[in-house]
């Protein structure tokens, strides 16, 4: 499957239970562009998820918590209207001990990765309000 939004290709990933409601269509699987690492919801029953964190070496091992930082990645899109959201993935992926602000400065940084959101930009905001 190509990403509709930049066409690069993606893998598909089982949303964990708590996270659902902030991915589209509070869908429970998604396809996570490679690239952009933007969502899109899956309606049909594809093959088994695969293992997520291979997106990029800034990912946390563990694929959940890999599928957790997508999301807070697409709640970033607007922090005015996610910030309660934000809080909340950021949170629940601190739980699984996950350093949010490195992987996203190290998201930021990968050459490989293009993402909508300019994380660079968004990371200070972020610590402002979840710190």
């Amino acid at each position: 499957m190509r990403c509709p939004d930049c066409g690069g290709e993606t893998v598909v990933a089982t949303v964990p239970e708590r996270l659902r409601e902030h991915v589209p269509e509070t869908a429970d699987r998604v396809a996570i562009c490679s690239t952009c690492l933007s969502i899109s919801p899956i309606n049909e029953s594809p093959s088994d998820s695969i293992d997520v964190s291979a997106l990029s070496d800034a990912m946390p091992a563990n694929s959940e918590a890999t599928v957790g930082v997508v999301v807070l990645v697409h709640l970033l899109e607007s922090l005015a209207h996610n910030r309660a959201a934000i809080e909340g993935v950021v949170g629940w992926l601190e739980r699984r001990g996950v350093d949010v602000f490195l992987v996203l400065d190290r998201l930021g940084a990968d050459p490989a990765l293009e993402p909508d959101v300019d994380l660079e930009r968004r990371l200070p905001q972020v610590e402002q309000f979840v710190g």
